[in-house]
């Protein structure tokens, strides 16, 4: 797509239109300045199609954790009615999965030294995948994915460092690496032969090698259950922390809902108020809150469920006559007392 005369955005792209000072410069940012703007409102516009360096700048330029960066476009795709788009099976999954630029350049060190060793041991991506798909599923296992590259004979390797590796592949999270997620992963960005093309140039005599067995198993499940549990831990504290602010914004506007309510005929409703001294309390002040429905109205967010309306009042009326005084039928004389409910 790239015309002779197509400005670049210094990410790879291209500039199809573009006001007078950012296609000449004169805004005087830098290449990598202008990248991370353009990319950084890309993302703000919901783009899910990126250039490998594009994604790069956007991973180093995007701050806060790969949730935070999750729910932030949730929550803008969702206004700008895109939600049947799949960001998922898009470039995008990339920044939702690698934290920070440091962990994105091991990788793509890791994916490097990768497609040398099969170069050198003159593999196709494809060969190798069949010969690390040790029982023949059609996927990657962590531990067959550990076995691989210790076959490759990769330095200085941790199960830390295959869980990291799994993780940015594992585009769907079910975790295992499928063939389309191992290409997308390992495929070199520059080269522009496919696999078929490749496989024709091979010989056709070719003898396909051994499966190489799966490693270390029982490490990997152990670093793959501490991280899940870490997972489950990290969400349970963002629910807390959601309903935490939830509470505190309900309360907030419980408040101004309430002020705004004395201006209302028959003034607030329910007051609240402190009262010092209360009979029967044990504390030295409490909170007073008084429903009041003598003005054929619920009190503020009262939902009554079921049939309900406002009956007149009839006490002290003719309809319902005013009680007589209570007696002793032995004349003894009757103090006052306090009662509440």
């Amino acid at each position: 797509m790239n015309g002779p005369d197509s400005p670049l955005a210094g990410d790879g792209g291209v500039i199809l239109d573009a006001s007078y000072n950012w296609r000449n410069n004169g805004t005087s940012a830098t290449p990598y300045e202008a990248a991370k703007a353009h990319n950084s409102f890309r993302f703000f516009d919901c783009d899910m199609h990126y250039a490998p360096s594009a994604l790069n700048v956007m991973i180093k330029s995007i701050h806060g954790s790969v949730y935070d960066r999750e729910r932030f476009f949730h929550a803008t795709v969702g206004c700008r009615r895109r939600m049947e788009r799949k960001w998922q099976e898009t470039p995008l999954a990339r920044v939702f999965m690698v934290p920070h630029e440091w962990l994105a350049l091991k990788q793509a060190a890791q994916a490097i030294f990768f497609r040398e060793a099969l170069k050198a041991k003159n593999l196709t991506l494809w060969e190798a995948f069949t010969a690390f798909d040790y029982n023949n599923s059609g996927m990657l296992s962590p531990s067959e994915f550990y076995g691989a590259l210790v076959w490759l004979g990769v330095p200085d390797l941790t199960p830390d460092d295959i869980a990291d590796f799994i993780e940015a592949a594992d585009k769907n999270r079910d975790g295992i690496v499928d063939y389309r997620e191992y290409m997308d992963m390992l495929s070199d960005p520059t080269d522009n032969k496919d696999e078929d093309e490749v496989a024709e140039e091979q010989d056709e005599n070719r003898v396909p090698i051994a499966k190489v067995e799966p490693y270390g198993a029982d490490e990997l499940r152990e670093v793959m259950i501490h991280r899940k549990q870490a997972e489950i831990n990290r969400q349970k504290e963002e629910r807390l922390r959601r309903q935490a602010y939830k509470d505190a914004l309900d309360v907030k506007v419980f408040e101004e809902e309430l002020e705004a309510s004395k201006r209302r005929k028959g003034g607030a409703n329910p007051i609240v108020y402190v009262e010092t001294n209360y009979p029967g309390s044990s504390n030295s002040t409490i909170t007073v809150t008084d429903f009041k429905f003598s003005t054929n109205e619920f009190p503020l967010r009262l939902a009554p469920t079921g049939k309900c309306s406002f009956l007149p009042m009839t006490l002290h009326s003719s309809a319902y006559p005013r009680l007589r005084p209570m007696t002793c039928p032995s004349k003894h004389p009757l103090g006052a007392c306090y009662y509440s409910w």
